[in-house]
């Protein structure tokens, strides 16, 4: 995480610690995403993954 600042961007450290991030991101998983991708899994909704970029001055050529 970054905080922008006149002259750029400043660290700051994390609020959780890495066990507390682990344990959040498990619980998300077994409480949200699971239940959601087993009903994908049995044709009962359809899930889609987004990923998000920032904006790149001037052109790249990318394959994914």
């Amino acid at each position: 995480m970054y905080e922008v600042a006149s002259d750029g961007a400043i660290p700051r450290p994390p609020k959780k610690t890495i066990d507390e991030h682990r344990q959040t991101q498990a619980a998300f998983l077994r409480d949200e995403l699971e239940p959601v991708l087993t009903q994908a899994r049995t044709g009962q909704r359809s899930v889609f993954f987004v990923d998000v970029a920032h904006f790149v001055q001037g052109s790249f050529l990318c394959c994914v």
